[in-house]
């Protein structure tokens, strides 16, 4: 056969072949450059080697197309974002509210997080109250004679110790006289007559008891003298009877003053009350008030009686009108304590069991809504709304049981919602699923 005969068989073959397909019932859209598969309609028909039941185009399979089950983006990987290991976030927060905190910031903001869960909580009762320095520990200091009083660079709050001297009182220009110039010519008056006597007893002259009565006046005469007079001449004394501080001073510089007048008061030790106001409308808990909380305007730090080793002193029993009854704590104040102070007060009763409670600190305000953030692993965090029930002063309980378990920040908040207020999501990065 030539070349001729077997040119003019293979163009035959294939214009067979083209009009097989054309004649075919073959209803295809099918557009290969947006990659488009609407739909594949085809007559169950064969032709030699070639089977439309599944149609396959150079190795890509149209049989099932609709769904488009696993993608794969440049980068990021769409099949399973379930958890957050391995998943980095940059250091802002998710588009979906979770927000990202790195292990780095955590530990710059020494953040401390507490699991919840449900414990005994103590019914409270906020109220108001004032410390004071114990009544056992306060000392008057009182004016031992008549005369215009001067200070001696002494104030409220100023320490003092035992027989320092506090203030003197002159009478030079008084019609009275000066005491102190009386209480010095008693002293050496009876010293004279003490050293008489003893001159005159070892003669026999006068006798012992005589004596002895002499010697007592002289010593009497001597401490009183020592006591008040000023070694400058400037009049009576008044010194310090105790180591403590002043809390008051009830005269001022160059006043006149009466003997027995009150001058200062000092308190001496550490011993200091906590007079609370309780509600008469609360006087049916009053028999379940075990302790108190309380905290001072000029400290954020909450004290508790239990750990001061306090206890209720006196509860008032008598409203005689007024809306509030006294109940009074004796405590050991620390040394940052001051007399005289308004507190804050929680009046602790009984206790109730099965609570959840937050520390204090782990609480944000926003709007006059309250949140705490919840961790959910090691680099996310999630903000969470609560609704507050009671506080102790340091602990708020929360409703909700649902609640229990979660692992809340309790140190570094602010730190967390700084990063909770960036909002900003890593550029190229979405959550759009």
């Amino acid at each position: 056969m030539n070349i001729k005969h077997l040119t003019l068989l293979a163009a035959a073959a294939m214009f067979a072949a083209c009009g097989g397909r054309n004649n075919t019932a073959h209803e295809h859209e099918h557009d290969h450059q947006g990659h488009t598969h609407t739909t594949h309609t085809h007559e169950a028909h064969s032709h030699e080697g070639h089977t439309h039941d599944e149609h396959n185009h150079q190795g890509h399979n149209h049989t099932e197309h609709e769904t488009h089950a696993e993608h794969s983006h440049e980068g990021h990987n769409h099949n399973a974002h379930e958890g957050h290991e391995g998943h980095d976030h940059g250091a802002e927060a998710h588009a979906d509210g979770e927000i990202v905190f790195s292990a780095e910031q955590a530990e710059a903001a020494g953040l401390q997080t507490e699991v919840l869960k449900a414990a005994d909580f103590a019914e409270i009762i906020a109220t108001s109250g004032v410390v004071e320095s114990a009544p056992t520990n306060r000392t008057a200091v009182v004016a031992p004679a008549a005369g215009v009083l001067t200070l001696r660079n002494i104030y409220v709050g100023s320490r003092v110790h035992k027989g320092q001297v506090l203030a003197t009182l002159s009478g030079r220009r008084i019609a009275e006289g000066d005491p102190a110039e009386q209480v010095r010519i008693d002293y050496e008056l009876a010293r004279k007559e003490w050293e008489r006597a003893g001159r005159l007893v070892e003669q026999k002259i006068i006798s012992e008891q005589e004596y002895d009565r002499l010697t007592s006046t002289y010593e009497s005469a001597r401490r009183r003298y020592e006591a008040l007079a000023s070694e400058e001449g400037e009049g009576i004394v008044v010194k310090s009877p105790v180591d403590g501080y002043i809390v008051a001073c009830d005269a001022a510089n160059g006043d006149y003053v009466q003997t027995g007048k009150a001058l200062f008061t000092i308190t001496a030790g550490n011993r200091m009350t906590l007079t609370a106001d309780l509600p008469v409308g609360k006087t049916n808990l009053l028999s379940d008030i075990v302790s108190a909380n309380f905290m001072l305007p000029y400290s954020d730090k909450v004290y508790s009686m239990a750990e001061l080793g306090g206890r209720i002193e006196a509860v008032g029993r008598c409203a005689d009108g007024a809306a509030y009854l006294p109940v009074t704590f004796v405590f050991n104040a620390p040394a940052e304590v001051l007399s005289g102070t308004f507190a804050e007060v929680w009046l602790v009763g009984r206790t109730e069991s099965d609570i959840v409670s937050v520390p204090k600190e782990a609480l944000t305000e926003e709007q006059g809504l309250h949140f705490v953030y919840v961790r959910l692993d090691s680099e996310c965090y999630r903000k969470q709304e609560v609704r507050t029930v009671a506080t102790d002063g340091r602990r708020v309980a929360i409703e909700g049981t649902d609640l229990e378990g979660l692992e809340i920040v309790t140190r570094g908040v602010y730190q967390v919602k700084l990063a909770a207020n960036a909002s900003i999501i890593p550029e190229g990065h979405s959550h759009n699923h």
